[in-house]
């Protein structure tokens, strides 16, 4: 059904027809003529404010000849006036007023000269705005089927716009501006709605059209390719589908052709089927079948040719060929023997042989088989040249100076002559002293090649050229020198730089510790710069020697190096503990010093972590740490120093001063009084003895128990001075001073009868002896002193205090001796201080 839509196209002067535009695949917007009003006159369109077309004309008007048959129509109340060639005129032209509305198509139809010749002419006339028809649109096609233009899809439109804007279209298809028609040749199958929107100088109106494009029918073109001759060689069969798609073809007789995608292989002999399809794709239906068959006969084979042309004498050639064609046997024939005496070795063999080097003839043949007929080669020339000899190599590489080396080779072929060349004296400074023989002028290297010239089979040939040794006559070892000698630990670090060889491979080095009386081979043997000597004593001195071994003997000694192993000292062991007022007396066994003297040593109360320098001299294994918190624990490890740096530590010891507790009942006692005295924290089971200090006098001594507790009476000699005094607490076994506690001794109540005079009690008659000065109220320094003797000693005096200088003087004021008794109590105590300070001060110098 054609549809009823115009959309204007331009409209040419000429009146010529016009040619499809691509096809729309996006929205467009088409412009057609401006259009006319119902009531305007026709005029020339190419005046201002015409409305044309207002003349007509031909293609040629020098070949008009008449006008044919006019088709068409023109707007009613318009007319023609005919073309003529007279009186000078080029064209027709039409008169009149436009009175209807509507879309008008004249076709001018003339002839000329040439042939017949139609334009076409357009009018749109308006008299109002476009509209589309109601209802739902519908049209069809087929992929690939052409629609033209003349007879296309026309749009449903009243009063024409002359520009519309449309989307959707097909693919393959366009709107025609002039005549409104859809048209071209779809190329995809499916169901499209198309949007169009159209405009006159009045409006615009709007509408949608589906249009359904069905798969297009297809047919395949299969062309056969006639009688073949059997070939190896494929070749492309001609079939297409009018659907431009690709065709699939199979062999139906696989024996006798086989298909490739478009490419056949004839097999064998006989009649080849083959069946070509195309199964369509969206746009287009599946193609019938098309089957076509040929004939195949036998054929004959590709040109054959021997490949195997040269060769060399001595070895055989294995003759080959290119071309032919099929499963034929190849065999060979010797035309011409030849000054070679080519043959081969049986009727079927490929070898060929021969018994001199020159040209012989030979002939391929491949036999017929059910697809082929024989073919053969021509006669081809085989050459045979002089073989190449075998490597040749000089066999006599190594001698020794002072004796000629016999030249000798192997390999090479043939019975050419044997020559040897000096290709360069070298370092040796070699010669022939015969054609066979080198000799030399030193020992060292030079370069040799030997040759061996052409023969009637053979080609000349001469070998790489080739380094000849020439050794000097081995001797002993030149000495090696020692750079240096490393002490260590019971042993000693050797470096040398090596001496000459003398000839021979060096095989092992020996040392000697002593200078060079003993000497003793390295083990396991080695050559290298560096060994050690282990085994030593550290402390010792030793005088090192080294010297070269190889296949003659023992080489001359190197120099000689002194040096003595060390090491750092061991751990101390046996470490005992002895404690005393707020110190440890520690005493222990040195480790092994390792060579080298303990210059001092360093312990450390945390385990390790710090280390405190003794510092004190002279240097002894006893060592007193001061400045100890009684009940506080440490871990005490000991170090020894030497040259070598500090020594092993020792195990940890823990230690922890006692802390001591004196008290006594009452804070003074009455010269010549008892009083109960008690200790607990003291050192179990320890020996203490009780000293009344400033002038120490022993008051007695005591035993702790188990737990470090004591309980005894002391008594106050009737004579001692009164005053300020301190108990003093030494451990007996080690004189060291455990606690000190103050105490006033003060003089009994005074009787009515008697009256008594105060004394200073004479020291005790005990061996103690006192070397540290500054322990009377037991508070010792934390820093090791000077001399850390722990033999026990006597504290030195005390000067009274004043409390007791009063107390004293009171008492003498009362004594019946008088005043002077006093004063010979003071004399006799600074007597006392001044000659106990001497003598401590003499000890420690």
């Amino acid at each position: 059904m054609r549809l009823s839509f115009v959309v204007v196209g331009a409209v040419l002067a000429s009146g010529l027809g016009w040619v499809a535009p691509a096809s729309a695949t996006s929205t467009t917007t088409k412009v057609g003529d401006p259009g006319c009003l119902v009531g305007q006159a026709v005029t020339n369109y190419k005046a201002a404010g015409g409305c044309g077309p207002a003349y007509y004309e031909v293609e040629n008007s020098s070949q008009y000849i008449q006008d044919n048959p006019l088709t068409g129509s023109l707007p009613p109340g318009i007319s023609r006036v005919p073309y003529t060639t007279s009186g000078g005129a080029k064209n027709g032209y039409f008169t009149g007023n436009y009175t209807a509305a509507g879309r008008y198509i004249w076709n001018h139809n003339y002839r000329e000269n040439s042939g017949d010749r139609t334009r076409e002419y357009f009018f749109t006339i308006w008299d109002g705005p476009p509209v589309f028809a109601s209802g739902a649109q519908t049209t069809s096609g087929t992929v690939g089927v052409n629609i033209p233009f003349e007879s296309g899809y026309t749009f449903p439109f009243s009063q024409y716009p002359n520009t519309f804007v449309y989307s959707g279209l097909p693919p393959g298809m366009d709107l025609y501006a002039k005549t409104g028609v859809l048209y071209g040749t779809p190329t995809q199958a499916g169901t499209y709605t198309v949007s169009l929107s159209g405009s006159n100088s009045f409006g615009t109106a709007s509408g949608t059209i589906e249009i359904t494009i069905a798969p297009g029918a297809q047919t395949l073109s299969f062309t056969s390719p006639g009688a073949k001759a059997m070939s190896s060689t494929p070749f492309a069969l001609n079939v297409t589908a009018s659907s431009r798609l690709t065709p699939t073809v199979v062999s139906t007789t696989t024996s006798i052709c086989s298909v490739d995608g478009l490419n056949l292989t004839m097999l064998g002999i006989g009649t080849c089927t083959l069946r070509a399809s195309q199964a369509g794709n969206a746009s287009y239906a599946a193609a019938t079948d098309v089957s076509v068959s040929f004939s195949i006969s036998k054929g004959n084979q590709a040109p054959l040719s021997i490949t195997s042309v040269t060769g060399g004498y001595g070895s055989p050639i294995t003759l080959t060929t290119s071309g032919g064609s099929g499963s034929g046997a190849v065999t060979f024939v010797v035309n011409s023997q030849g000054a070679t005496g080519c043959s081969l070795t049986s009727a079927s063999s490929t070898d060929l042989q021969f018994t001199a080097p020159g040209t012989c003839t030979v002939t391929a043949t491949k036999a017929l088989d059910s697809n082929f007929n024989v073919v053969s080669s021509s006669s081809t020339a085989i050459v045979i040249g002089k073989a190449t000899q075998a490597d040749l190599l000089l066999t006599s590489i190594s001698g020794t100076f002072g004796t000629a080396l016999p030249l000798v080779s192997s390999g090479g072929s043939g019975v050419g002559v044997v020559s040897f060349v000096v290709t360069s004296a070298g370092t040796a400074g070699c010669s022939l002293a015969t054609s066979t023989s080198l000799t030399s002028t030193g020992g060292g290297t030079c370069s040799v090649s030997v040759s061996k010239a052409l023969d009637t089979n053979y080609n000349a040939i001469t070998s790489a050229i080739t380094t000849v040794t020439f050794a000097v006559p081995a001797v002993a070892p030149s000495a090696p020198t020692l750079t240096s000698v490393t002490a260590g630990n019971a042993r000693v670090t050797a470096a040398f730089t090596a001496g000459a060889n003398g000839g021979s491979a060096i095989l092992n080095y020996e040392y000697s510790v002593d200078g060079g009386t003993n000497w003793t081979p390295r083990s396991p043997a080695s050559d290298t710069g560096s060994f050690d000597i282990t085994g030593l004593t550290n402390g010792t001195s030793y005088n090192i020697k080294l010297r070269a071994v190889n296949a003659v003997g023992s080489g001359t000694a190197s120099n000689a190096i002194t040096a003595t192993p060390v090491t750092i000292a061991a751990a101390p062991t046996n470490i005992t503990v002895a404690y005393g007022h707020e110190l440890a007396n520690v005493t222990f066994t040195n480790g092994d010093n390792g060579g080298s003297p303990i210059t001092d040593y360093e312990y450390s109360l945390d385990g390790g972590i710090s280390w405190t320098a003794r510092n004190v001299t002279p240097l002894s294994a006893t060592i007193t740490i001061r400045g100890l918190t009684s009940g506080v624990a440490h871990s005490l490890r000991l170090r020894s120093i030497t040259a070598q740096g500090v020594g092993e530590s020792s195990a940890t010891h823990s230690i922890m001063v006692p802390v001591p507790v004196v008290t006594l009942p009452v804070a003074a006692i009455a010269t010549g009084a008892t009083s109960k005295i008690e200790g607990i924290g003291f050192v179990p089971l320890s020996d203490i003895r009780i000293e009344i200090h400033s002038t120490p006098f022993v008051l007695g001594s005591v035993q702790a128990d188990v737990d470090g507790s004591f309980s005894t009476n002391v008594s106050i000699p009737a004579e001692f001075v009164v005053g300020n005094h301190h108990l003093v607490f030494v451990y007996i076994s080690t004189g060291i001073q455990a606690d000190s506690i103050p105490i006033t001794i003060k003089a009994p109540a005074p009787s009515a009868t008697s009256s008594i005079a105060a004394v200073t009690p004479s020291p005790s008659k005990s061996t103690v002896k006192k070397t540290n000065s500054s322990t009377a109220v037991g508070t010792a320094s934390p820093t090791p002193e000077a001399s850390e003797s722990f033999a026990p000693t006597a504290e030195p005096s005390e000067s009274p205090s004043p409390e007791a200088v009063i107390e004293t003087q009171e008492a003498a004021d009362t004594n019946t001796y008088g005043g002077w008794l006093w004063w010979l109590l003071i004399l006799l105590l600074a007597l006392v201080a001044y000659f106990g300070l001497r003598r401590q001060r003499g000890r420690h110098q």
